[in-house]
């Protein structure tokens, strides 16, 4: 968070299977605090959802938001 204090903006990768009954959005870590802390800043932030389309309802504040429904590599990939 200390390195990105001088963004005008963010846009945040994340990837995350889904799976049922988890009862959460399965990021690691400190990823899902990180998030909250961005979106927090008040700058944009965009969100891609890689694997899991559902982490919009952990993020619903987030600026702009991407997703894939599959974990296959054309699904990451942008451009053509």
């Amino acid at each position: 968070m200390q390195q990105a204090t001088g963004a005008s903006r963010y846009v945040v990768a994340a990837f995350a299977s889904v799976a049922a009954y988890r009862g959460s959005v399965a990021l690691g870590g400190g990823f899902p605090q990180l998030i909250g802390d961005l979106i927090a800043t008040k700058k944009p932030v965009a969100l891609l959802a890689l694997g899991n389309p559902y982490l919009l309802r952990n993020f619903p504040d987030v600026a702009a938001y991407m997703t894939t429904y599959s974990t296959v590599p054309p699904s990451e990939v942008i451009g053509g």
